[in-house]
């Protein structure tokens, strides 16, 4: 039986998340018995995660991990991966990399890789290296989802080039003629269709650049007539935020929505989605915008370029650079028809260089090669 097992720590539906819920479905009908551990905390149980999955249909179970050091998962997890008897374990962000291949070699599963999915500034911190290059010694193969983490972790975690490969994250195109109605948004604050109409989605945390978005807000209200600007997610800064835009009298124009679940009939709905971060290790969210033919005006970091080509399907600006950004989004809010063209070119890139099935048959190819009992 050819079951992989893969093991994540979550809190919440961010990118890593949703990469599996579009992943794993995908891996079950390639005739792979896929099974999912969930690491929660006690207190966060992630409600919003295990009903994604359920639609899905992807087996997942919960375990609980009690703070960042929990003597008791190994063992617990390796009790359970004997049980599972997987042909290989399969590990997603920090958490689940360490105690998943420090569990999976103490229940002798034949192999062990990981997926690195971001540059995070603590994992250059001394004790999480020499950690991280304890857990990738006893890992078959690494997984970067862009050649920028493929370089950080090479040149950070010290992995060697000829243990990591590069899949990027895979995303469906969405027929918004068929999909869903246009106008969600300006029909919900009961706005006139020709509201220039600016977005963000994702965590309001600090390594988002949300607040040099709202400054860059300023300047695009100057030069554009009734702009909205709509922040779609919560985090740790959401009141930081608020205060901001409060004090900038921004209060009218700026809307915070919160998690939604209608994310591809807001980012259809969407002018130009701004993605100003400060690092990135992929940013899913340019591809959920790339798919429904939104344009992008995005931070020139990290795995960004990668995705959004500068001047063909977006803009890329420097970080932290509220200046740079806003002239790139009046640019885009103001000369609609370079807006629409771009939006139509970036779901052709996410056509030819981010497909699902690349992804997945990218992910089996890893598979067979670090596994002998899966078949060719």
């Amino acid at each position: 039986m050819n079951r992989v097992v893969h093991i994540i720590k979550a809190t919440g539906i961010a990118g890593a998340e949703k990469h599996l819920l579009t992943l794993l479905p995908a891996l079950e009908r390639e005739n792979l018995d896929i099974h999912l551990i969930v690491l929660t905390e006690p207190c966060k149980p992630v409600p919003e995660l295990f009903s994604a999955l359920r639609a899905v249909e992807v087996v997942a179970e919960r375990m609980i991990i009690r703070g960042h050091l929990d003597p008791t998962l190994p063992p617990r997890l390796a009790l359970r991966l004997r049980s599972l008897v997987p042909v290989l374990v399969h590990t997603h962000l920090l958490h689940a990399d360490l105690y998943g291949t420090l569990a999976a070699r103490l229940a002798k599963v034949p192999a062990v890789i990981c997926t690195r999915h971001n540059d995070d500034p603590v994992r250059r911190h001394r004790i999480i290296r020499w950690v991280n290059s304890w857990a990738m010694d006893r890992v078959s193969k690494v997984i970067a989802i862009s050649k920028a983490i493929a370089a950080f972790t090479c040149d950070v975690e010290r992995v060697g080039t000829e243990k990591i490969v590069c899949i990027y994250y895979g995303l469906e195109p969405i027929d918004t003629d068929t999909e869903f109605s246009h106008g969600v948004l300006r029909e919900e604050f009961d706005w006139d269709l020709n509201v220039p109409l600016l977005g963000f989605v994702g965590r309001l945390i600090e390594q988002k650049g949300v607040v040099h978005l709202i400054h860059a807000f300023v300047e695009v209200r100057r030069f554009v007539s009734g702009a909205q600007l709509l922040i779609v997610g919560d985090g740790a800064e959401r009141i930081k935020l608020q205060n901001l835009v409060a004090k900038l009298g921004l209060a009218n124009s700026v809307h915070f929505l919160g998690w939604r679940d209608d994310i591809d009939a807001i980012m259809a709905d969407l002018d130009v989605l701004a993605v100003p971060s400060l690092w990135e290790g992929f940013g899913l969210v340019t591809l959920e915008a790339m798919a429904v033919g939104t344009p992008v005006v995005a931070s020139h970091v990290s795995a960004l370029p990668e995705i959004v080509s500068d001047g063909h399907t977006g803009k890329l600006v420097p970080p932290a650079d509220f200046k740079a950004l806003s002239a790139a989004l009046v640019r885009l809010l103001v000369n609609t028809s370079e807006s629409r063209d771009m939006g139509l070119k970036g779901c052709k890139r996410l056509e030819t260089m981010f497909t699902v099935d690349s992804m997945v048959s990218k992910h089996v190819a890893v598979y067979r090669e670090v596994s002998g009992m899966l078949p060719s």
